[in-house]
């Protein structure tokens, strides 16, 4: 199986997991729009442009080496950083430094 596949797959179940054991980070993650690249090292959130929705970019090749709870973990740590405003208060800010 491709790392595309099994990424989106292992993100799916770990959103379904959410969902059923923390409905209220599950229904945000359903807010989020998911898109694999080889751009960033492992996950990141952004807001979109001219939307309410959030970006959520990951490195398919990352996640499909982790397991379905460690993605379960990484997704409420994602999930913090939108609720905490961190996209809009990085603002111009270079990523590297912040």
């Amino acid at each position: 199986m491709s790392p595309e596949i099994e990424s989106h797959e292992k993100i799916s179940n770990a959103i379904c997991m959410l969902l059923s054991h923390q409905p209220g980070v599950g229904f945000i993650l359903l807010q989020f729009d998911f898109a694999p690249s080889h751009d960033v090292p492992f996950m990141g959130v952004c807001l979109k442009e001219y939307s309410t929705r959030i970006n959520c970019v990951y490195n398919p090749n990352e996640i499909a080496n982790l397991t379905v709870e460690e993605i379960v973990a990484v997704l409420q740590h994602e999930v913090a950083h939108a609720m905490q405003c961190h996209c809009q208060r990085r603002a111009d800010r270079d990523t590297e430094l912040w």
